[in-house]
């Protein structure tokens, strides 16, 4: 069964799609809806995450940029235009996944995604996220409530890497931070969106 597919654009913002997201996971939860994945980006936000160090991570004030406290795993994060976001609404036990290794075929998305461009990327044991040598390219979080993920993954493709001064983004300095656009100028954002598409659907459909 192939995932259903939800567009959202940075004109809404970051709390609506977190709040129609977590509706459409509980309805899925239920069986009330098929399994969906969400892909966009958002306007500048900032989200902090479950650990006790996301608050400490924040270096702006709150009236400076949106900040939102979410459920998933890890501290702050960064969420800007031109940063692709992917949250695959789908249920572990029937791919018979665990959260970790749902989380590394995650990666293994990314990084597939960015060796059609030529960028080695790779995870790095102990470090969230995926990583082009020293350089973080792409965030990761989930949570799973009633055997549904929520959250997913961030790529930086076309954004504005300053924006990352206003956190330490998951506990690395700002200037760690990178973009496809680094190492492939001409890429843009709807290009990668309809290859992550095709890549998360690829990966996480179940066979009829």
């Amino acid at each position: 069964m192939t995932l259903r597919r939800v567009d959202f654009v940075p004109t809404t913002r970051y709390q609506d799609v977190y709040a129609a997201m977590q509706d459409e996971a509980t309805k899925i939860a239920r069986g009330e809806l098929p399994e969906t994945f969400w892909i966009g980006d958002h306007a500048t936000t900032v989200t902090l995450g479950r650990s006790l160090k996301s608050q400490s991570q924040l270096l702006a004030s709150p009236s400076e940029v949106n900040v939102v406290e979410v459920e998933r795993g890890g501290g702050a994060t960064m969420h800007n235009p031109g940063q692709l976001v992917v949250y695959p609404l789908i249920r572990l036990d029937t791919r018979r996944l665990s959260p970790v290794t749902y989380l590394r075929e995650l990666e293994r998305v990314i990084i597939d995604g960015l060796a059609m461009d030529g960028i080695e990327a790779r995870a790095e044991e102990g470090k969230t996220g995926v990583w082009v040598g020293p350089r973080k390219i792409a965030s990761l979080g989930v949570s799973l409530i009633e055997g549904v993920t929520r959250h997913g993954l961030a790529v930086n493709v076309s954004n504005d890497l300053k924006d990352f001064a206003l956190i330490t983004p998951c506990g690395f300095s700002a200037d760690t931070m990178v973009r496809v656009q680094s190492y492939r100028r001409e890429a843009t954002f709807d290009e990668y969106k309809e290859r992550f598409a095709e890549l998360v659907v690829e990966r996480f459909s179940l066979a009829s």
